[in-house]
């Protein structure tokens, strides 16, 4: 498939290919990308080069016309007999701070059912040597041996248990005397960490824990220009905020509580 002087190739892979070796390799600053539930989803890397469209600062307006450019320019690439239509990613930040960027990277797998897995490739119709895309990295077993747990002085609560604690109940109090509905709490743990950690290695061990979660990989782009090597947020969250498949659109909110205990007035005391 080609277009304004890009050509695409899609290849279809195994139906037991591992997402996460489509984003395992490359150098440090290689950016990364993975989202998966359940062995669905896309990944790739890297993300640099392909078909790119970028938009700042960040509004409602500015995001849609980005969506719809994008759209636009994957149209222009015709579907292949027995191929699919091509996989754009991106990232949009919280705030108005920063880039929203959507790209068709050079390098993407996707798997939307069972069986049904893709290699998409973007490279220049003036590159003759489209053959010899280096091939995925095996993800190696296990992802390596355990490693020792982070000391106590390396983590650190922001704000402490105690301050969160107050914040928690001058939020009930005020929820009680009608001030505010609906309240979400939130704190942080910074690590020191001594190693390196890989994020491949990472969002293994995420999914390890709860494969129905919404495991990712995805590249800061705020922070694109402050950093030597590219930060990387890896995550998994039960949570999907929203998804659309033709003209049905999901969301699947989940609101965190605390776990039961079994005694009653334990139970009591955290509520």
């Amino acid at each position: 498939m080609t277009s304004g002087g890009t050509q695409v190739r899609m290849t279809r892979l195994p139906p037991a290919f591992d997402l996460l070796a489509a984003c395992a390799g490359g150098r440090p600053a290689t950016v990364r990308f993975l989202f998966e539930r359940e062995g669905l989803g896309v990944a790739g890397a890297p993300i640099s080069g392909g078909i790119s469209h970028g938009a700042e600062p960040i509004s409602e307006d500015i995001v849609s016309a980005l969506g719809r450019s994008m759209v636009a320019r994957l149209r222009g690439f015709p579907v292949g007999s027995g191929s699919v239509p091509m996989t754009a990613v991106g990232q949009i930040p919280f705030g108005p701070v920063g880039t929203a960027r959507l790209q068709a990277p050079t390098r993407l797998v996707r798997r939307t059912a069972p069986g049904e897995t893709w290699l998409q490739d973007v490279f220049p119709s003036s590159d003759d040597g489209a053959d010899d895309l280096p091939p995925f990295e095996p993800v190696r077993p296990a992802l390596g041996g355990p490693s020792a747990p982070f000391a106590t002085t390396q983590v650190r609560a922001d704000p402490p248990a105690d301050a969160y604690g107050r914040s928690v109940s001058t939020a009930v109090e005020r929820i009680r005397a009608g001030a505010l509905e609906k309240v979400v709490l939130a704190r942080t743990m910074q690590v020191a960490a001594d190693r390196t950690l890989d994020p491949v290695r990472l969002a293994a061990r995420l999914r390890a824990v709860d494969p129905q979660a919404y495991t990712f990989i995805a590249p800061v782009t705020a922070a694109r220009e402050a950093h030597p090597v590219l930060p990387l947020l890896v995550g998994a969250s039960p949570e999907l905020l929203v998804s659309r498949r033709g003209r049905s659109v999901r969301s699947t909110p989940l609101a965190g509580s605390a776990p039961r205990s079994g005694d009653p007035e334990e139970d009591r005391a955290n509520a």
